[in-house]
């Protein structure tokens, strides 16, 4: 038997609020996309852990990864 998993992911464009998604891996991250209705380009600030990049408050060891270059993870 083969079997695989997909995650899939929902966006709405901060410029022109269309709505799109992406089926990926879970691995998948998504950084700077251009949205699929009007183009301009869009970038995600938000961690895999639910946190915004810059507010995270993960901790040392955490494999989120949204703060690794800070926290030696």
């Amino acid at each position: 038997m083969n079997v695989s998993k997909e995650s899939i992911w929902h966006f709405t464009c901060d410029h022109c609020m269309g709505f799109w998604s992406v089926a990926t891996m879970d691995e998948w991250q998504p950084k700077d996309l251009y949205c699929t209705h009007c183009g301009k380009q869009n970038t995600n600030e938000w961690c895999s852990c639910g946190h915004k990049v810059i507010e995270c408050d993960c901790k040392a060891g955490c494999k989120c990864g949204c703060r690794k270059q800070f926290l030696n993870a």
